[in-house]
């Protein structure tokens, strides 16, 4: 016979929001590959030979879809990997872990991950802050490079690592430099030093 189920809303312990570090290693793990692909094209005008065309195609069918897709799956990507880290920043942060807070501070002091800048005055921007940014910004700009000349209207164009981000916060406007590259690393580490206080 099988035993009453009881309500699991009185489970006798706080229940708070689940964050798979595996997870965030997953999203890291795309935003990484979208932007070094796209930095790959930056600048490396090829001509496919064809038979029937001299010059052949500037951009092939693989390069259309990278350029049609990387923005929206990095967009995408980027802002659930910062609600999880913002999210398991609450966490660790509101549980009172001393390690964490030192580990934190430790971060902040030494991993340049951005800038941020308002009312014509700029600062580092910590992984917390970068974390909220991305979730509200407001315009998010992925930075370009190209190697081509930039006048030549066949350049090819990719991602250089930064993004830019702006929006409001009550009544001033701001304006976020984030390297990408560098938010991934840092919070990669932090996930690492996370798992190992789980374990």
């Amino acid at each position: 016979m099988l035993g009453v189920m009881e309500n699991p809303y009185w489970h006798p312990e706080e229940k708070s929001h689940i964050v798979n570090t595996d997870d965030v290693r997953l999203l890291a793990f795309n935003i990484f590959n979208i932007v070094r692909a796209s930095l790959s094209v930056a600048g490396s005008r090829t001509y496919a030979e064809d038979e029937d065309d001299e010059e052949g195609d500037l951009i092939t069918p693989s390069d259309k879809l990278h350029y049609d897709y990387a923005e929206v799956q990095l967009s995408k990507s980027l802002l659930q990997f910062a609600v999880l880290m913002r999210t398991l920043d609450d966490y660790w942060s509101n549980y009172g872990h001393e390690d964490y807070n030192n580990k934190i501070e430790e971060i902040n002091k030494v991993d340049a991950v951005g800038s941020f800048t308002s009312e014509k005055k700029t600062q580092d921007l910590s992984l917390r802050e970068a974390f909220n940014k991305i979730i509200h910004a407001r315009d998010i700009r992925l930075v370009y490079g190209s190697e081509d000349d930039r006048s030549d209207p066949d350049a090819r164009w990719g991602m250089d690592g930064q993004i830019e981000l702006q929006g409001e916060l009550r009544g001033k406007n701001w304006q976020v430099v984030i390297y990408i590259e560098n938010l991934l690393d840092t919070a990669l580490m932090l996930i690492d030093f996370v798992d190992d206080l789980n374990s």
